[in-house]
């Protein structure tokens, strides 16, 4: 046996370990998870840079849908974990009224092996996060989240069927190699990353896809190969507030965590953190 061959064995033999559903590291994981959030928060309110920086991903992409219109049209005013470390640094955190600051909400809402999704919610913001495992450690990737209208503004699932649809078209038009569905699924800006681990130590990089390579890929036929039945298995509409929304896809291939916005009244795929399904 060569010795890339034993490179890629013992690289497989990592990643099935971290597989392994076993529940005292996942009770770990949940601990280690939860202390992530509280430095993403607790940091930005304190003016904390270092606390923020150790709980993001240096890739971190923050958005947040913006009206830019009257017609219901949003732009995804985005910053880099530069620009948050610089915000936290010029105080704008502190500034926020107490009752904004108020923790109301810190919820993980599913965990693989080297992706997590999760809420936070307080008196003043909701946020979606997307989060990955990089050298044993979560950071905060990718980030959903808008101020709320008013401090009781919460959950409301009145359009779940439509977030659905706009998935169901993501999804179909993949496995039908029908890019003019999967374009309409996505917004223009959409960022769809994996973290791929690297080494032992569990050292990740990002990869990243946009709405072109999405809809290239679809239209050459790259998911019509897959068989039915490793095809749809579950699709969640976990949570939806104001302009945002949720939804966790999982296929007998890969499992998608989705961040949609609504653009015109039309729900739009925004971000996506995914990662293969080994069963």
């Amino acid at each position: 046996m060569n010795r890339k061959t034993c490179a890629g064995l013992a690289l497989l033999a990592i990643v099935a370990c971290m597989m392994q559903p076993v529940s005292a590291r996942a009770a770990q994981d949940d601990a280690t998870l939860l202390e992530t959030l509280d430095a993403y928060v607790e940091g930005w309110y304190a003016g904390d840079a270092a606390r923020i920086e150790t709980a993001t991903h240096p890739d971190l992409i923050r958005r947040k849908p913006a009206l830019s219109g009257t017609d219901g049209a949003i732009q995804l005013e985005e910053i880099d974990q530069l620009g948050l470390l610089v915000a936290a640094r010029s105080g704008l955190g502190r500034r926020a009224p107490a009752e904004d600051r108020k923790r109301m909400t810190t919820e993980v809402l599913d965990q693989r092996s080297v992706s997590a999704l999760a809420l936070v919610e307080t008196g003043g913001t909701f946020s979606y996060l997307q989060l990955v495992r990089n050298a044993g450690r979560w950071q905060v990737l990718n980030v959903l989240w808008e101020p709320k209208l008013s401090a009781d503004e919460g959950r409301d699932m009145h359009d779940a069927a439509l977030v659905e649809a706009t998935v169901q078209d993501y999804l179909q038009g993949w496995y039908t190699g029908d890019a003019e569905r999967m374009r309409r699924a996505l917004h223009p800006e959409l960022i769809k990353r994996k973290p791929a681990l690297l080494n032992r130590a569990g050292d990740i990089r990002i990869d990243t896809l946009d709405a072109n390579n999405m809809i290239a890929a679809t239209r050459a036929g790259r998911g019509t190969r897959t068989p039915a039945a490793k095809q749809l298995k579950t699709l969640k509409v976990l949570d939806i507030r104001g302009r945002s929304a949720l939804a966790l896809l999982e296929t007998g291939e890969f499992f998608d965590y989705i961040a949609l916005a609504r653009n015109k009244g039309q729900w739009l795929i925004v971000n996506v953190l995914w990662e293969p399904n080994i069963e």
